[in-house]
C-alpha cells in the first residue's frame, strides 16, 4: 500500500505498518433470568418488560485487571494513529515500532500478572460476592478459575502495507488505485492533524489548570508536564511522518516554553506552584500555542 504525497514526499508503506491490538476478557455482566422472573412476578409486570442485569464481581475487586487493560490501551493510543475508514486497526510509525512493542509487551505481561493474581484467590473472590449480591448470589453462574484465566487474552499483530501498484482489477485498476492513493494521502494528513490536536488539547489543559491552581480544592499534577514533554520530545520526532514543519515548529515553541519552567517535570511543577510570574507566563504561552495549533489543525 504505497502512497506518494507530492506535497511532502511521504511514502506511507515506508513509514508505517498496520497495527492491531486485541484484548479479550470474560464479561462481568449477566442477565439473571431467574431474578428477572421473580421481580416481574412480584411487581406484576409483563414478561419482557424488563430484566435484572447482574455484575458477577464487584467492579472494585477487578480494578487491578481493569487498570492493566487501560495501560494496554494507553500504549496503543500513545504511539498509533487512526486509519481512515477502517475500524480495529491503526497506523504505527516504523521509527517507533520497537519502543511500542517493548512498552506493549510489558503492559500485556502486567495484564497477565493481574489475572493470575486474581485467579490464585478465585474461590475466595467468588464467595465474597455473597454479601455483594445477597439473595441474588448464584455460585453456578461463575466460571471456574481455569476458564477465568483462559478467557483473558491480549496480543498485538503488525502487518506491512502493500503497494498501490498491487491493486490490479482489469479496467477498474486505475479507479481503485486512485481511490487507495487518496485514502492513504488522507491517512498521512490525519496523523499530522492528530499530532496538532494532541498539542492543542494538552496545552489548553495545562493553561486551564495553571489558571485554577490557587482555587480552593484545585490540584495540579506534574503529569501535565510529563505528558507534554513526552509528546514534544519523544512522540512528535518519530511520529511526524510527513515531516510537517508546522508540527516541528510548534514542538520547538513548546520546548522553549518548558525550559523557562525548569529541566524536569517535577521541577516545572514546583516552579509554577510557587512562582506566580513564571506561572502566568507559562499559562499565556500555553494558551497562545494551543490557539495556533487549533487554527492549523483544528
Amino acid at each position: 500500500m504505497e502512497m506518494h504525497n507530492t506535497a511532502r514526499g511521504a511514502v506511507l508503506s515506508e513509514l508505517c505498518v498496520v497495527c492491531s491490538v486485541k484484548i479479550s476478557r470474560p464479561s462481568n455482566e449477566l442477565v439473571d433470568e431467574k431474578i428477572t422472573a421473580q421481580v416481574q412476578k412480584e411487581i406484576k409486570s409483563e414478561k419482557g418488560s424488563g430484566r435484572y442485569d447482574k455484575k458477577l464481581f464487584n467492579p472494585v475487586s477487578l480494578q487491578p485487571i481493569t487498570r492493566a487493560i487501560s495501560s494496554i490501551r494507553k500504549v496503543n493510543y500513545r504511539w498509533t494513529f487512526a486509519l481512515p475508514e477502517v475500524e480495529g486497526i491503526r497506523l504505527l510509525p516504523t521509527k517507533v515500532a520497537e519502543k511500542f512493542l517493548i512498552e506493549m509487551n510489558e503492559a500485556i505481561a502486567d495484564y497477565s500478572k493481574a489475572v493470575e493474581s486474581f485467579a490464585t484467590k478465585y474461590h475466595r473472590h467468588v464467595l465474597d460476592q455473597q454479601s455483594y449480591h445477597n439473595g441474588a448470589f448464584d455460585a453456578n453462574q461463575y466460571l471456574d478459575s481455569e476458564e477465568f484465566v483462559e478467557g483473558h487474552r491480549a496480543g498485538v499483530t503488525l502487518q506491512g502495507l502493500p503497494s498501490i501498484e498491487g491493486i490490479q482489477a482489469g479496467k477498474f485498476t486505475e479507479e481503485y488505485q486512485e481511490a487507495e492513493a487518496d485514502r492513504q494521502a488522507q491517512a498521512v494528513t490525519d496523523v499530522t492533524n492528530d499530532l496538532g490536536n494532541r498539542l492543542s488539547t494538552m496545552l489548553r489543559g495545562l493553561a486551564d489548570k495553571l489558571g485554577a491552581i490557587n482555587n480552593k480544592g484545585s490540584r495540579f499534577s506534574e503529569s501535565h508536564f510529563v505528558n507534554l514533554v513526552e509528546l514534544v520530545e519523544q512522540i512528535i520526532p518519530v511520529c511526524n511522518i510527513a515531516d510537517d514543519p508546522r508540527i516541528n515548529d510548534l514542538a520547538e515553541e513548546v520546548k522553549a516554553m518548558l525550559r523557562r519552567a525548569g529541566t524536569s517535570a517535577e521541577g516545572m511543577t514546583d516552579i509554577v506552584k510557587s512562582a506566580s510570574v513564571t506561572r502566568n507566563k507559562i499559562k499565556a504561552e500555553a494558551s497562545g500555542i494551543a490557539s495556533k495549533a487549533s487554527s492549523l489543525f483544528g
